[in-house]
């Protein structure tokens, strides 16, 4: 049962560095978007850029969450 969880424990963590090098490429799209004036893109883009920073942030307690649903009481 603990190699489950370290293996899901791994999966997560890794997601978690994809999303943030994702968001931080999209912001800095967005940036240059900006500086080029194109505003209609960065209104269409906004909203998903956004999305994807609450699942980031949901991504931190998805461990805890598996955890509980597991009954293990500590993170390894």
């Amino acid at each position: 049962m603990d190699e489950i969880v370290k293996v899901l424990l791994k999966i997560i963590k890794f997601m978690q560095v994809i999303i943030v090098l994702a968001s931080v490429a999209s912001f800095i799209y967005l940036g240059i978007l900006t500086y080029s004036k194109k505003f209609d893109k960065v209104k269409e883009y906004l909203p998903w850029i956004l999305l994807g920073l609450i699942i980031l942030l949901a991504s931190y307690s998805i461990p805890v969450i598996i955890l509980s649903f597991l009954e293990i009481k500590t993170i390894p």
